[in-house]
């Protein structure tokens, strides 16, 4: 008897997506500057450091809003780790994007 042949194309699907989201993410990384911050807070009146629901008060949310306002355009942070509710945090390192024709345009090289 033989043994059936195992279907392994989901394997190639999944290096495909792979490709596709690095070409993806190369092209974000080379038409944008990646900044890294430092955060401390008190946990309390927090729902913790990632974003929930537009109901809950959380860390991310309030960077991302701060950070939306100061360059008048959607800013997404990545956190380095997350809190739970109402707990502190000193030193948490997070990051986010912006596209350079953002700091080309301000005339701003700092």
């Amino acid at each position: 008897t033989t043994m059936p042949e195992e279907d392994d194309s989901y394997i190639q699907q999944d290096f495909d997506n792979d490709d596709k989201q690095d070409e993806k993410n190369q092209l974000t990384m080379t038409n944008s500057i990646r900044y890294r911050g430092r955060v401390a807070y008190d946990g309390n009146g927090f729902a913790g450091f990632q974003y929930q629901s537009k109901t809950k008060r959380t860390v991310q949310g309030e960077l991302e809003a701060v950070l939306s306002r100061r360059f008048n355009r959607t800013v997404r942070v990545l956190g380095a780790g997350r809190t739970d509710s109402g707990v502190h945090a000193r030193g948490q390192a997070f990051h986010f994007d912006l596209p350079l024709e953002l700091l080309q345009s301000s005339g701003d090289n700092s």
